[in-house]
């Protein structure tokens, strides 16, 4: 316990003296202090003036308002190590539970609960609730998490977890084997998640103050588990700290700390080093110390030389420790003291002074057992504080999960009706769109259908204009034939015959009327068969609607190269007009899409006749494109016309290797 309170005063000394830099307030430069003075007079065991001190604490506390969660976790902390020290248990446990309860996230009030919560593990181990203690240890872990309190506070949280497990390993080790089995490995995993935490040297630091006070616990665990070279590691590290700082009564500490370790692990104890090295502290370190310091080494002594019969040195050291505990009237050790005197006398055949020390020995035995009692009854009722604080937090958890179960029921409840009524409105608001839907979808079916019979209408009036241009082309085509045997073999009689007469006749004026007429006739038979040539040259024009619906596509997109691979007489002749109509629509897409994104250089349509079927296909060298993510309109309406056709349309595609539309329908 005496560790933790010095953390906490290394704390608590940090605190106040970033609190003096950032807030000059005369109110808090006082609370500063007197939380320093307070965690100091409390360490030191000046009981009295720390009494005073925590009065005068409390009321400037209650006077400065809110905003002081730090100084009043300070104050509690203070209020629990005091209780604690006077061995108040229900107090104690109280005060704890008031830094615990305090809603901060001030991590100075969090590492204080931390402390508070290792507090908690303390107590709850002297009253043997070991799951308890665990727990915790655990939450202190948890705020330390939650808030990065740093390697140090966690480190410590290990240490005491590793003594949880040491406590259960040494009272299961001679009953309950297996499990101490499972404690010792615990200790051991425990063990060394705290020593890494707390153990690596960087002495400038404050950390390494705060780490150190909790060495001579990690040891005490190295040792427990057989790791003692380590442990003495340990302990030399803290030795070299005390003297650097010449701190000699953490010195002192430190000391009786590997002294006790060692007496209660080890089996063959190195009788005559421990008593050299006691012997040396003495020389060094005692004229150092106040009078109870040295009191409390005398007493130490005393006990070393008791336990291993130096019966002389051990009366000579009890002479020495006996005034100050009488003073004190600390009872327990002034009892060892007359035990140890009693013994030594005895040994020394100096019965009337030996019976004298036991007498008195049994007097403190008899008030120690009463004051016992009184300690087990504070204990008892300490371990119902803590029973009925937990049935508290039960009751009050459950009144919390029926009010939380509650409040989830009214609000599926609201939800569930909520849900209903956005469904009532979406299956009113789907009703209203399907029949919007079934109007749309009804509307373009009409339009669709007026498109194809406007579209059919245009083809038979193309189709009807060029059977009536083809019929008066062969019109034409037997007129010229018929000028050309009548009219132009009797315009060539006639030139003839006009030649001849210029031959026979002796007039020259008759010449020259005869030559008129010979020139008049050859300008008629010239134009004569100009006429005829013109009604021929008709001839040469072929009627197919479909080659000239394609060759205007084609003309019209002249950067890529295409080729017609189509016999368009047979098309006309072996293709109605619907049949030739969606056909065309399919090829006219297909070729829009090769000019519009293939990006290709040449281009292929082909249209063929085999079994009563009729096959096409457009293909292309350009870039290609992805098939499954291929979804446009154009590519569905060619599908959808190719099945209005009896037949199927196929798609072929990969990047950058062209595509081929092609299909097949019976004629």
């Amino acid at each position: 316990m005496k560790t933790i309170i010095l953390l906490f005063l290394v704390l608590l000394i940090m605190g106040c003296e970033r609190d003096k830099k950032k807030k000059p307030d005369p109110k808090f430069k006082a609370l500063n202090e007197l939380a320093i003075t307070t965690g100091e007079l409390i360490y030191a065991g000046n009981y009295e003036k720390f009494a005073k001190k925590q009065k005068e604490f409390l009321k400037l506390l209650k006077e400065s308002g809110s905003g002081n969660d730090r100084f009043w976790a300070y104050y509690y902390v203070n209020q629990s190590s005091y209780h604690n020290l006077l061995g108040n248990h229900r107090e104690f446990y109280k005060n704890c539970v008031k830094v615990i309860d305090i809603d901060s996230d001030c991590k100075d009030v969090n590492k204080l609960k931390v402390i508070s919560y290792n507090n908690l593990a303390e107590l709850y181990t002297e009253i043997k609730q070991f799951n308890l203690t665990n727990a915790s240890l655990i939450e202190a872990l948890q705020l330390i998490k939650k808030y990065d309190l740093g390697n140090t506070p966690k480190g410590f949280t290990y240490v005491k977890i590793a003594e949880n497990y040491a406590d259960l390993y040494n009272i299961s080790k001679k009953n309950k084997k297996d499990k101490a089995e499972q404690y010792l490995k615990n200790l051991k995993k425990n063990n060394e998640i705290a020593h890494k935490l707390l153990y690596y040297k960087d002495k400038d630091t404050t950390s390494y103050k705060e780490r150190i006070l909790f060495y001579s616990n990690l040891a005490t665990n190295f040792y427990t588990v057989g790791e003692r070279q380590k442990a003495q590691q340990i302990f030399n590290e803290q030795y070299n700290f005390a003297k650097e700082r010449k701190d000699w009564v953490f010195y002192l500490d430190v000391f009786f700390d590997e002294l006790n370790c060692k007496m209660l692990v080890e089996n063959n104890v190195d009788v005559k080093g421990l008593m050299e090295k006691i012997n040396r502290i003495e020389k060094d370190v005692v004229s150092k110390l106040n009078h109870p310091e040295k009191s409390m080494f005398y007493f130490q002594k005393a006990q070393f030389c008791h336990n291993f019969d130096y019966f002389s040195m051990a009366i000579e050291y009890s002479k020495k420790a006996l005034p100050y505990y009488q003073e004190i009237n600390d009872e327990p050790i002034l009892g060892d003291l007359n035990l140890f005197l009693a013994n030594g006398y005895r040994q020394k055949g100096m019965h009337k002074l030996a019976t004298a020390h036991y007498d008195k020995k049994n007097e403190l035995n008899d008030i120690l057992i009463n004051n016992q009692s009184m300690v087990d009854l504070e204990k008892s009722n300490t371990l119902i504080d803590v029973f009925e604080a937990r049935e508290q937090e039960r009751v009050e958890f459950e009144k919390a999960k029926n009010e939380r179960q509650k409040n989830y029921l009214i609000a599926v409840s609201l939800g569930l009706i909520l849900l209903l009524l956005f469904l009532v409105l979406l299956a009113q608001r789907n009703a209203g769109l399907k029949t919007k839907q079934k109007l749309l979808a009804s509307e373009i079916q009409y339009n669709k259908e007026m498109n194809e019979k406007l579209e059919l209408e245009n083809i038979y009036q193309i189709k009807n204009d060029l059977v009536a241009k083809k019929a008066l082309h062969t019109s034409n085509m037997e007129i010229a034939k018929n000028l050309h045997d009548d009219m132009a073999s009797g315009l060539a009689a006639l030139n003839f015959l006009i030649a001849d007469k210029v031959r026979s006749s002796q007039s020259e004026e008759e010449k020259k009327r005869i030559d008129i007429v010979k020139e008049e006739v050859n300008s008629l038979y010239e134009n004569f068969r100009k006429y005829i040539h013109h009604l021929y040259s008709q001839g040469t024009k072929e009627f197919s609607f479909s080659k000239i619906f394609l060759s205007n596509m084609i003309r019209n997109n002249s950067e890529i190269e295409t080729e017609l691979l189509i016999d368009f007489r047979e098309v006309d002749e072996k293709l109605n007009v619907y049949q030739q109509n969606q056909l065309l629509r399919i090829l006219s897409e297909a070729v829009t899409n090769v000019y519009k994104y293939s990006k290709g250089s040449k281009a292929k349509l082909e249209v063929s006749f085999e079994n009563n079927n009729c096959n096409f296909k457009v293909e292309d060298n350009g870039i290609g494109f992805n098939l499954n993510m291929a979804g446009g309109i154009g590519l569905e309406n060619m599908k959808e016309r190719a099945a209005l056709l009896g037949g199927e349309l196929h798609i072929q595609s990969n990047i950058n290797k062209g595509t081929m539309i092609s299909g097949i329908f019976p004629i």
